[in-house]
């Protein structure tokens, strides 16, 4: 269920999208919109003259050590490093990413009529990336609800079948991502859990037949 939320800070006329997770579990209209708004942002031209950084350059924290007492990080990161391999070197053409696309990013504008999205952080690579931040958003619910392995498979079908990509490489996507996230907090002296339990439901996804 989406709920929303009025807003006047900044804009004005907008809704704020958020997200019930048990109702979203079931339902498919927050990645149906996410769809529609991938498939319109992924049609810009990249400028010629730009610097945006490559997704490439961003996956490179991966091949850093972090302390790391629990061991799972490390774990992860053996296998996050084999599938980022493995995508860049069968990545689709370059498209222009948001780098930050989930629920608190898409708004909804009343006067247009129509949902945008705020915060772009700019970055060039394989499109099935921009669905990776929305995967495991928002936080901390989606590991709040009874079966958060239930909503990430029906995510990554809904995903594959709107924007005709491979499901195994937006799963991969999402793995690649949820490790990240754990590096980034693990660089900010912040808790990795969060981001570690996911990338674990995903890591058991990836296994399962």
């Amino acid at each position: 269920m989406l709920i929303v939320k009025r807003f006047n800070q900044l804009y004005s006329q907008i809704i704020v999208l958020f997200w019930n997770p048990r109702r979203d579990g079931l339902s498919t209209v927050s990645v149906d919109i996410t769809c529609t708004l991938l498939q319109n942002l992924h049609t810009a031209p990249i400028p010629m003259n730009h610097d945006y950084p490559h997704l490439s350059y961003w996956l490179r924290a991966l091949d850093k050590s972090y302390d790391d007492p629990t061991g799972k990080l490390a774990q992860h990161l053996i296998k996050a490093r084999i599938l980022r391999d493995q995508l860049l070197t069968t990545a689709p053409p370059d498209v222009l990413l948001h780098g930050d696309l989930h629920h608190d990013n898409i708004l909804f504008d009343e006067g247009k009529g129509g949902y945008t999205v705020i915060d772009p952080k700019g970055v060039v690579g394989d499109p099935a990336y921009d669905t990776a931040v929305f995967m495991f958003n928002p936080l901390p619910d989606l590991l709040n609800d009874p079966n958060p392995m239930d909503i990430l498979k029906k995510r990554i079908h809904h995903f594959s079948k709107s924007l005709t990509m491979d499901p195994i490489r937006i799963h991969s996507c999402a793995y690649i991502h949820a490790v990240m996230s754990a590096c980034w907090s693990m660089e900010d002296h912040e808790d990795p859990s969060y981001s570690i339990k996911v990338a674990d439901i995903l890591s058991e996804i990836l296994s399962t037949p």
